[in-house]
């Protein structure tokens, strides 16, 4: 399901972080020519521990520290259901998603103009 989005983005790699916000329930991040966000649960990782997760105090702070990072890859979050990025950022964390709804729980846009919406519910779907 995700395998369309992964390969158009890693031929667009790095994408450089420029503004981060948390609205709960939406994250997004965005750069030049592309954005990400999503209205599904997410954490960041570091060295097989959670850093941080969407519901913990003071996110919003820590989410800064993404500012002016990279995504340098892009992993598939779960090999159950492969519909969730795992973006890889030049500072040795990751930031995983969890689709939490079955419409439309994250979009992308890309800098070649494509745009990318999650269908979890439909295993054939990947709306481009």
């Amino acid at each position: 399901m995700i395998q369309p989005l992964l390969h158009c983005l890693r031929q667009l790699l790095p994408l450089k972080i420029t503004l981060v916000q948390w609205e709960d329930p939406i994250l997004l991040l965005q750069g030049p020519d592309w954005d990400f966000h999503t209205t599904s649960a997410w954490r960041v990782i570091s060295n097989k521990i959670v850093v941080y997760a969407c519901w913990d105090n003071d996110v919003t702070k820590k989410l800064q520290g993404l500012m002016n990072k990279d995504i340098i890859g892009i992993e598939v979050q779960s090999s159950m259901i492969a519909v969730d990025p795992v973006f890889i950022l030049s500072h040795g964390q990751k930031l995983e998603i969890f689709s939490t709804d079955t419409f439309e729980p994250w979009v992308m846009h890309l800098p070649s103009g494509e745009v990318f919406i999650a269908s979890p519910s439909d295993q054939e779907a990947f709306a481009e």
